[in-house]
């Protein structure tokens, strides 16, 4: 099947878009305002597809055209509404914002073309993103299945349903990445506009996005079918409409906010955590500001969070007793997701980590003095750094800089982010100072929470990433001040530089050689076993032998460990093959179809 209707999807949320401006909207606004809605309709579609089994390439393809067709009404034919207050009005940008931004088009071309030319590779797309999205496509269905890998079926699907239907239209895994990429695109947007409700003019808004566009971590997963970027574009419109509700009211307002954080929860758990300071403060604004006028829209938010993630709530509850699924990766405690111990120490050890994994440098003996410096900051708090009661099992804080999307941290936007904090009660002086100091609170507390409830784990700058891309309008503050051109550009330009070793040697899909290897020249089978390239010779032997047997119905089974399972299926490269965990022993062994007799099957 040709991708060619991946057309309906995208014209759908173009003539969504074209709508939002018809209302009145800016080019901004309607950005986030289009992909709210449109990803509202791709849950729905996912969700009663998937009742009727008909989650397929010509059902797919006929909810897409429905919803196109019906969304050119607003775009053509509604009246022409004024630019609502507060929406982007025409500015004619300086020197450094051009460069600001022209420096984002470039790490976004970059990005790009990373993204088209490499397959998914990563440990977390190879083992439960992407096998998951390929059970839902054989399946023709989002409902849980059995399976080795618990993560493939509890874990939030947000994401990977917008891969999920790119699959199903035959847009195979060569336009996955963009997943991630649009949503780095949609999140610079919305910084610029957090930016701009804060008080913040071209300058600040421009230099919010560069922020954004220069985190490390950001332009790692950018290219990945990881799900982080998504949760900050989510978070980032929940944000932006919730601060316009919580100021001026109006169910429009409280339905592209609700929705937005009914699709954040979707897509990632740590949105509870992230989302839940913002709620706060747009609660107790709104109650100040508007009273009991705030009722209805606030029970519209709550309904519209619930709806959204409902479908996947009752799928868990199901097969594991709890809306959230286990809540672990292992029945030992090390492998719960949450602290089992939650303490004033807790949060100090965990704070002193989550943060230090952030300031990784080149330089090995910088690195270990910061390392003994954390110890050494345990020991004279009477904490233990690896307490099994806070860190994840078989783990232990080690910095570094890999280039590599599961542990890199943000250093230098760490830097600038403690630099924005501390001086922003004497920066801002205008009306936005309360909202800007508000906002900063809020992050503050995001991480707080985050240091406080989760195990640590040294993955954790990834899922660091959210929390980032919303603090970049608190960098913008900082640039905002910054009168002359020339130093505006300078500063631009050494947040690109020091963008460039991940934007062009990322370990995982280098677009520059690195080793020898690139993902402009390297074979697609090579960069799917980038990771564990000693594994490639048994896939493709096994492969091979499949593909010469009289045999559809493959049984999977884990050899040892985590199942590296996707790379099977682009390896067959054939529909007509049939694959399912076998000899499944967890909650979700009850799935299993008892008609189901396989002719092969694989240890992987």
């Amino acid at each position: 099947m040709k991708p060619v209707l991946l057309i309906l999807p995208a014209a759908c949320w173009f003539f969504i878009f074209l709508g939002f401006r018809r209302s009145g909207s800016g080019n901004r606004a309607s950005f986030l305002g289009a992909s709210i809605v449109w990803g509202l309709l791709l849950v729905a579609s996912s969700e009663i597809l998937s009742l009727f089994r008909a989650f397929n390439y010509h059902w797919t393809a006929a909810s897409w055209g429905m919803f196109a067709a019906v969304s050119i009404v607003p775009a053509f034919f509604y009246p022409r509404f004024e630019k609502e207050r507060g929406a982007e009005e025409a500015a004619r940008p300086g020197k450094a914002e051009i460069f600001a931004i022209a420096c984002v088009a470039l790490i976004a071309a970059a990005t790009l073309v990373i993204a088209l030319f490499s397959p998914p590779n990563n440990w977390d797309s190879m083992t439960y993103h992407m096998s998951r999205v390929m059970h839902w496509v054989q399946n023709q269905s989002i409902s849980h299945y059995p399976t080795h890998v618990l993560r493939q079926i509890h874990l939030n699907p947000g994401a990977e349903l917008v891969i999920a239907h790119i699959m199903a239209l035959g847009g195979g895994d060569s336009l996955a990445n963009l997943v991630q990429w649009g949503a780095m695109l949609g999140s610079l947007i919305g910084v610029s506009l957090i930016a701009k409700t804060l008080g913040l003019g071209t300058r600040g808004q421009a230099f919010s996005a560069l922020a954004a566009a220069t985190l490390p971590m950001g332009i790692l997963q950018s290219t990945s079918t990881q799900n982080d970027y998504v949760l900050a574009f989510w978070l980032v419109s929940f944000i932006y409409w919730g601060a316009l509700f919580a100021k001026e009211g109006g169910y429009k307002k409280a339905f592209l906010a609700g929705a937005a954080l009914g699709l954040a929860v979707l897509t990632k758990g740590t949105a509870y955590i992230y989302a839940l300071p913002f709620i706060a403060w747009f609660v107790l604004e709104g109650a100040s500001r508007h009273r009991k006028a705030l009722i209805g829209p606030a029970v519209l938010i709550a309904a519209l969070v619930l709806i959204v993630n409902s479908g996947h709530y009752l799928r868990n509850h199901a097969v594991f007793g709890s809306p959230l699924g286990p809540g672990s990766e292992s029945e030992s405690p090390e492998f719960s997701y949450m602290n089992s111990r939650l303490s004033a120490g807790t949060l100090a050890s965990n704070l002193l980590r989550n943060a230090a994994i952030h300031m990784g440098l080149p330089f090995q003996s910088a690195n270990r003095a910061i390392e003994g410096a954390v110890f050494s900051a345990h020991s004279v708090l009477g904490l233990d750094p690896h307490d099994r009661a806070t860190t994840w099992g078989g783990t232990a804080l080690r910095i570094g800089t890999e280039l590599h999307e599961d542990l890199d941290g943000n250093p230098a936007h760490l830097l600038l982010i403690i630099a924005a904090l501390a001086s922003l009660p004497f920066m801002v002086k205008r009306p936005g100072k309360k909202t800007a100091l508000i906002y900063s609170l809020c992050l503050v507390a995001g991480f707080l929470l985050f240091s406080l409830l989760l195990r640590w784990q040294p993955w954790h700058s990834r899922l660091h990433l959210p929390l980032f891309v919303a603090a970049a309008p608190l960098i913008g503050v900082l640039f905002s001040f910054t009168k002359r051109d020339e130093m505006a550009i300078i500063a631009a330009a050494l947040l690109l530089a020091a963008s460039l070793p991940w934007l062009l040697f990322n370990y995982q899909r280098p677009l520059i050689p690195y080793d020898g290897f690139s993902v402009l020249t390297a074979e697609r089978t090579d960069i799917y076993f980038r990771a564990r390239p000693e594994l490639k010779r048994k896939y493709v032997e096994a492969a091979g032998i499949i593909l010469r047997q009289d045999c559809t119905d493959l049984g999977l089974m884990p050899a040892s460990g985590e199942m590296w399972e996707y790379p099977v299926w682009p390896l067959l490269n054939d529909r007509r093959f049939r694959l399912e965990h076998v000899e499944v022993n967890n909650e979700s062994a009850g799935l299993a179809d008892p008609d189901f007799s396989p002719c092969l099957h694989l240890r992987f």
